[in-house]
């Protein structure tokens, strides 16, 4: 994604065995941050480039 500074966190639930994935990046003063909660390691990567497109798409539209 076009962004001044970008991350990816995830953490593993320690008692659910589930993940949660963080998201989030800033471009000029615009930040976005996006969270979710999947269920194997597996889908980390998948979640995260569909996060990373949401946000693509934030910023396309703020800059219209």
């Amino acid at each position: 994604m076009a962004a001044d500074s970008a991350y990816a966190v995830a953490h593993e639930h320690p008692d659910g065995g589930v993940w949660h994935l963080l998201v989030g990046a800033r471009k000029g003063s615009l930040t976005v941050e996006l969270e979710a909660i999947k269920n194997t390691e597996a889908d980390l990567q998948p979640g995260t480039d569909d996060m990373a497109a949401v946000i693509s798409q934030v910023f396309a539209k703020a800059s219209q």
